[in-house]
């Protein structure tokens, strides 16, 4: 495969990582172990990823989502959960995330 500049791009199969997401992965109880062993499991198929987010709304009335994100270059996972009001907030009120 070539980019518009035709420098060559490594080609990877998900199919590895399907198999293990409808295998162990899917038994994982633990989301910041999943985010990570999901992150090792793109890069061993050979994904080009230096960070990886997953993002859940939730149904509870105070939380209105929760995140686990990995980064490449600290290999730790973190679990982070948004509050509900935040939509109110200073901090969000003309940022690039209202914006969205």
């Amino acid at each position: 495969m070539l980019t518009s500049n035709q420098t060559p791009i490594a080609e990877w199969s998900l199919q590895p990582v399907i198999e293990w997401l409808f295998s162990s992965g899917c038994m994982m109880k633990d989301d910041t172990k999943f985010v990570h062993e999901l992150a090792h499991q793109l890069i061993a198929c050979g994904a080009p990823i230096d960070q990886l987010r997953v993002t859940m709304r939730t149904l509870n009335p105070e939380i209105i989502g929760a995140s686990c994100f990995w980064m490449k270059s600290t290999d730790l996972s973190r679990h982070m959960e948004t509050q509900r009001g935040v939509s109110e907030t200073d901090r969000y009120i003309g940022s690039p995330m209202q914006q969205l």
